[in-house]
């Protein structure tokens, strides 16, 4: 029971409490949520995708052998998606 509800709170509730906890750092760092450099958020993004696409890699290693292929093409396209989406942000930048 006790496992159960650490996960819940780690994988669920955590997340967006440290995005939260994160946003309002920045805002007090920097007197004002308009005055939060462009390089801080984006720099923050571009980690949280390469962390992201890092972790779609090692699942990718580890996908077991009798998965379907419909699954197979759903996680590649995601994958695909990922890179899509940190080349659009370091465009932006």
């Amino acid at each position: 029971m006790l496992k159960n509800s650490m996960d819940y709170f780690k994988y669920t509730l955590w997340p967006s409490i440290k995005v939260r906890l994160t946003y309002w750092w920045w805002v007090i760092k920097y007197r004002g949520k308009k005055n939060i450099p462009r390089e801080v958020f984006f720099g923050a993004l571009t980690k949280s995708v390469s962390q992201m696409q890092e972790n779609m890699m090692q699942a990718l290693r580890a996908i077991p052998p009798n998965l379907e292929e419909d699954e197979k093409k759903q996680f590649l396209e995601a994958i695909y998606n990922v890179h899509e989406l940190k080349d659009e942000i370091s465009d932006l930048k």
